[in-house]
Parts: structure tokens; C-alpha cells; sequence
């Protein structure tokens, strides 16, 4: 039986393609390169193959290539052929984002919008489970974030880029943590190798169709036999479908 639903931030509750499109321009104008303002159609094409941070230097060095028709191995191939320059563009990226907040938060909380029925979904499935947040993004946007638009995630149930940028070893963290073994946790999160690493665990997973994983990735999926959620208010109905089989 389920008792613990892990949820994905980006692309699950938060739309924040905008948010770090503006984040990686202006990180990338401290260096004295230009970001294009027109590129932002084309980056949020490639913001479906975003795991860590390290992924944007991939969507902006990548961008003559056609995202649509590329697969996450060969974006991940890319990515980890260029270690130290995708690592230096997410240490930039973190730092840009937290002088952005820090400088006029209300402005950087504007670039975000949260997906519409997702905190209602949130607010219904905690009165019978537990919710935990499983994201590669930083405790202090999350926590911030989720504070403003008023769902209620505790500080110890968010497992952010600080304790791991790996979704596994979050998850594994999280079934310690609550002592929940892995065949009560339910999953969701909007990429596809993310789910499909968590379900080798033994996890309950599903995809959330309503980010940012195109039709080509969605289409994947479901060969994998993996369900696909087009709207927050199908989660529970999800749920109940897995604990009566």
C-alpha cells in the first residue's frame, strides 16, 4: 500500500522554464556572452532533458540542434563530454539565481508560476499520505517558494540538490528517512530517466505529462509500461488504482 508520495518540483509543481531561461542569460551576461532573448522558444524544447543544473550548459551550447529528434543519451553524452565546463555553468547558474532573490525577491518569484490544481492535489493527497519533495533544485527556492504560494512541505520533508542530484540515492533517502520501503512510495516527476531509474528500485512511479517531457519522450514511456499523468487531480486516482492491484 502506498504511504508516501514523492514529488518533483520543476515541471511537477513549478513551471520555471521562464525562471531559468532569465537565471542562465543573466549568468551567461557576467561572463560576456549573450543569451538572445529569442532563444527562449527554442530552450524550453531542450528544458525536457534537464536533470542538475550541469544540463544547461548542454540546452545552450546545443541549440543549433534539432531537441525534438534527440535522445537524453546522446544530451547526456554531450553534458558529460564537457564535465568542467557544465559543472562551472551550474555553479553560476546557482549563484546568479540567489543574488536575483536576494536583490528583489518578489521580482525572481514572478518568473515562476505553479501548475494549475497542483496545490490543491497536494493539499488532498496529504490528508492520507505523506509528502515528501525529491528535487535537484536548491532548498532555499523550494522552501521559499513553496512557502509563498502556501503548500505546506515541511523543512525535513524537502530532499533538494544539497543532500543529493541524484534521484535514486533521494529516494533511497527517503525510504530510510520515513521508513517507507520502496513499494510504498509513489513517484512523480516530468523526465523520463528519472522515473525510469526510480521504477528499477521497486517504486511505484509515474510521469507527469503536464511538464516538460515531449511527445517523443512520453511515447517512450509508455513502451515502458510506465503510467502517464496529464493533470494533477489524476495522482489519487492513480494511487488507488496501484494499492487494489
Amino acid at each position: 500500500m502506498i504511504k508516501l508520495i514523492a514529488l518533483d518540483v520543476d515541471g511537477v509543481i513549478v513551471d520555471s522554464a521562464h525562471e531559468v531561461f532569465v537565471v542562465c542569460q543573466k549568468a551567461l551576461e557576467e561572463r560576456g556572452e549573450i543569451l538572445d532573448d529569442s532563444y527562449e522558444e527554442k530552450f524550453m524544447r531542450g528544458r525536457n532533458f534537464l536533470r542538475t543544473a550541469k544540463d544547461f550548459y548542454g540546452i545552450i551550447k546545443l541549440k543549433d540542434k534539432d531537441f525534438d529528434s534527440m535522445s537524453q543519451e546522446y544530451f547526456n553524452d554531450y553534458v558529460n563530454d564537457h564535465e568542467e565546463e557544465s559543472r562551472k555553468m551550474s555553479e553560476d547558474f546557482f549563484a546568479m539565481r540567489k543574488k536575483m532573490q536576494d536583490e528583489d525577491y518578489d521580482k525572481w518569484f514572478s518568473l515562476n508560476r505553479v501548475y494549475p490544481g497542483i496545490a490543491d492535489a497536494i493539499k488532498n493527497l496529504s490528508k492520507k499520505f505523506s509528502i515528501v519533495i525529491s528535487s535537484t533544485k536548491d532548498f532555499y527556492s523550494i522552501y521559499t517558494f513553496l512557502e509563498r504560494v502556501r503548500i505546506d512541505i515541511s523543512r525535513e520533508n524537502i530532499i533538494s540538490k544539497e543532500i543529493s542530484e541524484n534521484k535514486v540515492d533521494q529516494v533511497k533517502i527517503i525510504s530510510e528517512r520515513f521508513a517507507a520501503n520502496f513499494n510504498e512510495i509513489f513517484f512523480i516527476d516530468d523526465n523520463p530517466e528519472q522515473v525510469k531509474a526510480v521504477k528499477k528500485l521497486g517504486v511505484n512511479v509515474a510521469l507527469a505529462g503536464w511538464g516538460y517531457t515531449n511527445e517523443r519522450q512520453k511515447q517512450e514511456v509508455r513502451e515502458e509500461g510506465i503510467t502517464i499523468l496529464e493533470k494533477p487531480g489524476e495522482i489519487e486516482k492513480e494511487i488507488k488504482r496501484v494499492n487494489e492491484e
